[in-house]
């Protein structure tokens, strides 16, 4: 591998069809081996095309009977 050489992100201040992207120039391999590890891709596509986890929505178990306690508490608040 040749360097200096661009390593890319999807989304940043260059255009490109359908989106933009970013690059950033590394200087050796070791530059290129840290850049990938945090998720910069060797060329625009493979940045485009990166999966991206998303994280699930947070699930919250204890909201219902919260909220059922306090509908309880209400209740009896109102009744006395």
């Amino acid at each position: 591998m040749m360097f200096p050489r661009y390593v890319f992100k999807d989304k940043g201040p260059y255009s490109r069809e359908g989106g933009t992207y970013d690059s950033l120039l590394v200087a050796n391999q070791n530059q290129y081996d840290r850049a990938i590890e945090g998720g910069w891709a060797e060329d625009i596509p493979a940045a485009i095309n990166r999966a991206v986890p998303i994280a699930p929505e947070p699930s919250h178990p204890d909201t219902e009977p919260q909220e059922e306690d306090l509908l309880d508490r209400l209740k009896e608040a109102f009744e006395d």
